[in-house]
């Protein structure tokens, strides 16, 4: 077995199904071990890689882990760049449109450096094919291993027994443009009795006047999100905090738009796992080309897939009139999710690419 070494990026959601689960799983070492722990010192991060054989680094977007990379391929290292995402600044990269303070600049900078990385690499890793085919173009030694879920991290999924029905938006979703395409289904679920609409994600009133960056970059998210009059709004949350943070909102039905273009393509299917983990039952989209991270999931059975976007309202509306066929399917979307996507199951991937890697 190779000696292999995982460097976590300041991405903790990202970060954690990439580097901590293989981590754990499979016997190997990294520069964070716990879902708890903090990222280890540097020096004993640089003397634990140079005792590795294979040193994965994920989303490596400063210059010094290039620095690192190229002195530890020096002395004979095995160097692999993962990411489960793309920097390319096509016009549905959320940053492409948000040029101010900066960040655009630094975006594209990113998007530079990781080239570079993949660029000098001995090989890569990355969650759907669609994604490996950028990769590709750079680096020919392209391994796919798809995200997965630690079942010992989720709870008992818990039940709204209340009268409303809670209807949410998590995630990136609330802080893109992707939900532009329902905002008026959104508006018209907010004025009901029995809905009760919910947002995870973004900062909250309270938070964000302490980070005037982030409230400027998603000026036009929060001007919508306040116009609701009926929103529940969970902030942000720790990862560790994560799993029951999601759980103990009781969601009935989770939605996720996405716009279709090439980096919500490059998108994997995370959102659904999790949601499935909980038994909430999705209604998500799908792309024209079969490319959006849930066609390859969605069936009917264990989630909704949108290929026709005037259906949503119709979807909705379904799955609020029938409580048992959100049970229903809320429990078919997490035994599908335990037999595809067990971390347990599956993380002998990682050392079957490791194995290949020349």
């Amino acid at each position: 077995m190779n000696k292999t070494y995982f460097m976590s990026s300041q991405y903790k959601g990202c970060s954690y199904v990439r580097c901590l689960l293989p981590t754990l799983h499979g016997g190997y070492n990294g520069s964070v071990t716990s879902l708890y722990g903090d990222l280890k010192d540097y020096k004993t991060v640089i003397a634990e890689m140079k005792n590795s054989d294979i040193i994965v680094f994920h989303r490596p977007q400063n210059v010094d882990a290039h620095i690192v990379a190229v002195e530890l391929k020096k002395i004979g290292k095995k160097i692999v760049f993962d990411n489960d995402d793309t920097f390319k600044l096509d016009k549905g990269n959320p940053f492409y449109t948000k040029k101010v303070y900066g960040k655009y600049g630094n975006v594209k900078k990113h998007s530079r450096l990781m080239d570079n990385f993949i660029r000098n690499a001995d090989a890569t890793l990355t969650t759907t094919e669609f994604l490996a085919e950028e990769y590709r173009k750079i680096n020919k030694q392209v391994f796919v291993i798809p995200n997965c879920v630690d079942p010992d991290d989720w709870s008992e999924p818990k039940r709204n027994e209340g009268d409303k029905v809670r209807i949410a938006l998590v995630g990136s979703v609330t802080c893109s443009k992707d939900f532009e395409g329902i905002k008026d289904i959104i508006k018209k679920l907010d004025k009901r009795d029995d809905i009760q609409f919910v947002i995870f994600g973004l900062d909250d009133k309270k938070h964000r006047d302490k980070n005037k960056i982030v409230e400027g970059i998603y000026k036009d998210e929060y001007k919508f999100w306040d116009s609701l009059k009926n929103l529940e709004h969970t902030p942000w949350s720790k990862m560790h905090e994560y799993f029951d943070t999601l759980n103990d909102l009781k969601l009935d039905i989770m939605l996720i738009p996405r716009a279709e273009n090439y980096f919500n393509k490059c998108k994997s299917n995370v959102k659904f796992l999790e949601a499935a983990m909980c038994e909430i039952p999705v209604i998500a989209q799908g792309f024209t080309d079969g490319n959006s991270p849930y066609d390859k999931d969605l069936n009917g059975k264990n989630g909704i897939l949108i290929k026709d976007n005037s259906k949503w309202e119709e979807e909705i509306e379904r799955l609020i009139k029938d409580k048992k066929l959100r049970r229903a399917i809320g429990k078919e979307a997490k035994r599908y999710t335990l037999e595809h996507y067990d971390i347990k199951n599956n993380v002998y991937k990682w050392e079957e690419a490791f194995n290949q890697i020349t």
